[in-house]
């Protein structure tokens, strides 16, 4: 509610506390509230990188509810995610260790 998407550095990774006393952030620095957030609330959670819609990375999380397992939820977009988040790996600490240099090619089947 208080934080803008956006800023001059696409690929951001402000931080938690920069983050929010900037007020703006991408999907990764939405990632690292969202997690923080929820760790500090006792509810297991992590991140998740990617792409959406096969057309460009992106970072979004998940959260392990009792009965439910892991389930992904989109931060940045408020809302939880679907077949157009296509996940890469998930990190329990936040650190990427993976560059990619190209997009997949996805196919829907139907």
């Amino acid at each position: 509610k208080h934080l803008t998407y956006g800023g001059p550095v696409v690929g951001s990774r402000y931080g938690v506390a920069q983050t929010l006393a900037q007020g703006f952030g991408h999907c990764w620095d939405f990632a690292d509230l969202f997690v923080t957030y929820c760790r500090a609330a006792g509810v297991p959670c992590r991140q998740v990188a990617g792409w959406l819609g096969a057309q460009t990375g992106h970072v979004w999380a998940e959260v392990l509810l009792p009965g439910q397992g892991w389930l992904q939820v989109d931060p940045t977009a408020g809302a939880g995610c679907g077949s157009e988040h296509v996940p890469f790996f998930t990190t329990e600490t936040g650190e990427m260790p993976v560059v990619h240099v190209a997009f997949p090619e996805v196919t829907a089947v139907p």
